[in-house]
């Protein structure tokens, strides 16, 4: 959803959004392209876990083809 920063430069993010990330303490700002992901700090850290383990995957993967 695009929103508007205030005077100070802050952003108020929808209730409704911050419902759907699961965002209530800790967040984590990622930069995307031409926008910012904002992710609840334990929701980001069980998707980098999972993308390590897909990582280290693929890395095997390759290894056992020689590359």
């Amino acid at each position: 959803e695009e929103v508007k920063p205030d005077k100070q430069g802050r952003i108020l993010l929808p209730s409704r959004l911050r419902e759907k990330a699961e965002m209530e303490k800790e967040v984590v700002a990622i930069g995307a392209m031409n926008r910012v992901e904002l992710w609840s700090k334990e929701n980001w850290d069980n998707y980098c876990e999972e993308a390590d383990e897909e990582f280290e995957s693929v890395l095997a993967q390759l290894a056992e083809l020689g590359i």
